[in-house]
């Protein structure tokens, strides 16, 4: 937002790679000064007498926190008890008079894919965020990333309704992928700047890494649940590598352009995305031949993600784009069903003992309007 000719003010949200957010001032001479540092979300105004900036700080629980940022570097105020919870828009009118606000804002929540297509949300009206779901083989659980208990972290809840949730410990690490072992014993989870680390489901987690690499991120437990495979990036590109549960250092499985691997918990076979400028291409790797083949003729090179197969490895789910699900037969290649869902975006397909399960993303708020929003209680 510009302050005038020479001067642009600049909220900064924490992001993953740079964990340091906040408000500042872009000078003439494009040197930074902060206003305030802090965890900062989308919206952002200046009064009309351009003394203070508003913008809204977000905190670890509950909504986000109004605050009052004066142009001069004068410490902030908290405006939380005013009442507007400003999510990605804030504006004042010139009188200065009254303020209106957006609280849209991205969630996202597991569903259940209904025979028909439709989508039904597992737990209608949570006020938390799921962000990505892996199945218990053998067993009617999931291992849900999710921010249910305050903090992001992973869950393990019983699609049963039988048992309460329990939360894995994770020791404060935020895990962004997730996967479980075919045998059900183990679990896998892609940190952030960390590499790939394991736990146990049975007794004691026992957190510990099986990979270092900054970069490396989905993975996914081969056929009989001693190896892990996983994508890293290196020299600008993404590679599948391998890594023994029994320690060692990673290996290169696919040397070109690939991700998205998922290992076949019934066989050695590997779904995989070949990349390529013109877009990607879903393939299978058979590690007892050395070849990889299409999953299916039918399908065109597009932009594909996170390929899962069934418990009985007879088919393989995907994304295409950003809403839409296919499942594809991995002997025939036939496209057995697409589920679009038009306007919301869906997330990581995940086959149970019964259902195939997503993450729905959407967008959820209203506009509001008030009176006198500098006004102190």
């Amino acid at each position: 937002m510009a302050l005038d000719e020479s001067r642009l003010l600049v909220n900064f949200p924490e992001v993953s790679d740079a964990r340091m957010g906040g408000l500042g001032v872009f000078g003439p001479d494009g040197h930074l000064t902060w206003l305030m540092q802090g965890d900062v979300d989308e919206a952002l105004t200046v009064t009309p007498d351009h003394r203070h900036a508003l913008t809204v700080r977000r905190r670890p629980v509950g909504d986000p926190e109004l605050v009052d940022v004066p142009l001069d570097g004068s410490p902030t105020t908290s405006l939380l008890a005013s009442g507007v919870v400003a999510y990605k828009g804030i504006a004042i009118s010139p009188d200065a008079r009254s303020i209106v606000w957006s609280t849209c804002r991205g969630t996202s929540a597991l569903a259940r894919v209904e025979p028909s297509g439709a989508l039904v949300t597992l737990n209608p009206g949570a006020e938390w965020t799921d962000t990505n779901v892996a199945w218990v083989p053998g067993t009617d659980d999931i291992v849900v990333l999710s921010n249910r208990g305050g903090a992001h972290s992973a869950w393990v809840t019983d699609r049963t309704g039988r048992h309460q949730p329990r939360e894995i410990r994770l020791d404060g690490m935020n895990p962004f992928d997730v996967a479980v072992s075919p045998d059900g014993k183990q679990v896998a989870f892609a940190i952030q700047k960390e590499g790939i680390f394991v736990a146990s489901l049975d007794g004691e987690p026992a957190l510990h890494a099986v990979t270092h690499g900054t970069t490396d991120i989905q993975p996914s437990f081969r056929f009989g649940s001693a190896e892990l495979l996983f994508a890293r990036e290196e020299g600008g590109r993404l590679t599948i590598m391998t890594v023994s549960l029994a320690g060692g250092d990673p290996r290169v499985l696919i040397d070109a352009p690939a991700n998205a691997p998922a290992g076949a918990p019934t066989d050695p076979r590997i779904a995989y995305l070949a990349s390529a400028p013109e877009g990607e291409t879903p393939m299978v790797l058979d590690p007892r031949t050395g070849r990889s083949t299409p999953l299916s003729r039918k399908l065109p090179r597009s932009t594909y993600g996170q390929l899962r197969f069934s418990p009985d490895g007879r088919h393989v789910a995907m994304l295409q784009g950003d809403n839409r699900v296919l499942e594809v037969d991995a002997s025939s290649g036939e496209v057995l069903r697409t589920i679009a869902t038009g306007g919301d975006q869906i997330f990581q397909p995940t086959y149970t003992r019964s259902e195939l399960l997503v993450v729905r993303g959407m967008w959820i708020g209203d506009l509001w309007m008030g009176d006198d929003p500098l006004k102190q209680p």
